[in-house]
């Protein structure tokens, strides 16, 4: 088969298959879920293309693009005694909000706040359901902190044999918190598992709240329950005092806290 000419500008030879890309769609403007059978089904054809990194079990924010769900969408309104205007005179906002509560506080007055600013009426929030046990999805939930070295530094330590520095105060500290709710028993399994990931807060308020480093939250057993986005205690998991590194915790913990105590004499 040989390709035509093009006219003008055009080359036909440009005309050649995308990879990972797959598009169905009623020319004439019908709904009908067999065009979204038919895009899952593309998604089945695609398989065996190396740019796929999806999750099974869950999505991640892009799925399907489809046109307003107006059944759907006035089925919840109508159960949560909300009144929704004919189909076309409302739009909808995917949000994508924190985990963190006073974070989500504050990026949902922000919301709030463009849509009045635009002159627009907020109908309501309606809470997508989600599964939460995919494994892929359950690794970025919502983040990992990871060590990081400055290039300088790893310099100095190749060429020159120096050290990478030296803390003189302990100031942070990346504490474990729960990424589903946990239960008494659970083994917890570190940084870029299923139950935990790390967030950095001040040291001050680590040790006021007993909080567990992520670096001891791996193989260690819940002796109690955690709920989703709450920080994980030394006093939530069996640690086996014997180990080093959590000798060396103890240490540290030990010396902040003598610190605190000259520092609040010497003020006093």
């Amino acid at each position: 088969m040989t390709l035509p000419e093009g006219p003008g500008l055009y080359d036909p030879r440009n005309e050649h298959d995308s990879c990972g890309i797959g598009f169905v769609a009623n020319i004439k403007g019908r709904k009908s879920h067999d065009i979204i059978t038919r895009g899952l089904q593309i998604l089945v054809n695609l398989d065996h293309r190396g740019a796929v990194g999806a999750d099974p079990l869950v999505g991640d924010g892009s799925g399907c693009l489809i046109q307003m769900p107006d059944a759907l969408l006035r089925d919840w309104a109508t159960r949560q005694g909300l009144t929704l205007p004919e189909p076309g005179r409302y739009a909808v906002a995917m949000c994508f909000l924190p985990w963190e509560e006073r974070a989500r506080a504050i990026a949902i007055e922000h919301v709030e706040g463009f849509v009045k600013a635009e002159g627009q009426i907020l109908v309501g929030w309606r809470d997508v359901p989600t599964d939460a046990t995919g494994r892929y999805a359950a690794m970025y939930k919502p983040f990992h902190l990871i060590g990081l070295e400055l290039s300088i530094s790893v310099l100095n330590v190749a060429l020159r044999g120096e050290p990478t520095g030296t803390c003189r105060e302990w100031r942070g500290d990346a504490v474990a918190v729960a990424k589903r709710a946990l239960k008494a028993g659970e083994m917890l399994d570190g940084e870029g598992g299923y139950t935990v990931y790390a967030k950095l807060i001040p040291a001050a308020r680590s040790r006021k709240l007993g909080g567990l480093p992520i670096g001891l939250a791996n193989h260690v057993k819940l002796v109690r329950d955690v709920a989703a986005g709450d920080f994980v205690t030394a006093a939530d998991v069996a640690l086996a005092e014997k180990l080093q590194a959590v000798r060396v915790r103890r240490e540290m913990e030990a010396q902040a806290q003598d610190s605190a105590e000259v520092a609040d004499t010497a003020t006093n």
